[in-house]
């Protein structure tokens, strides 16, 4: 009688933590936050730009543009020459409704083997994450909407 009633307890757990995975698989990218947000390519001209961040990453650095004003954010890597690889804009009709103008500095912080840079979105009052690949690229923003 005990030997059936562990078997039915370790069955409903094994049904439960299934139901979990499958939750866990379904949620995108951000979980409970919002997004992801994908930056659009833009074109700039970086000699003439007076960064309000600069992050340094090994072999060049992460610049940011439009934390603070009203002007939609931008971000840029460059190489260890100071030369521009690439400029992105976080344009508001790519995010979903959330307001994003005014981000606190960016943090650089290593979360699960990611590498993330972390932001408080002034804009709503809480917190942002900025995921990077393994060679510091941009992959997506995700926003928290409480």
């Amino acid at each position: 009688m005990i030997g059936i009633l562990l078997l039915i307890i370790l069955g409903v757990f094994a049904y439960q933590a299934n139901q979990l995975t499958i939750f866990s698989n379904d949620l995108d990218d951000c979980l409970m936050m919002d997004g992801p947000i994908y930056g659009k390519s833009i074109s700039l001209n970086a000699e003439d730009l007076e960064m309000e961040q600069e992050i340094k990453i090994p072999n060049g650095k992460l610049g940011f543009l439009n934390l603070s004003d009203s002007l939609a954010p931008k971000m840029l890597k460059f190489d260890d020459l100071d030369n521009l690889i690439w400029a992105i804009t976080f344009q508001s009709d790519s995010l979903e409704n959330i307001p994003h103008q005014k981000l606190s500095e960016m943090a650089l912080i290593k979360e699960k083997n990611e590498v993330v840079l972390s932001f408080f979105n002034y804009s709503v009052g809480e917190p942002g994450k900025i995921y990077l690949t393994k060679g510091f690229d941009f992959k997506y923003m995700c926003l928290s909407a409480w």
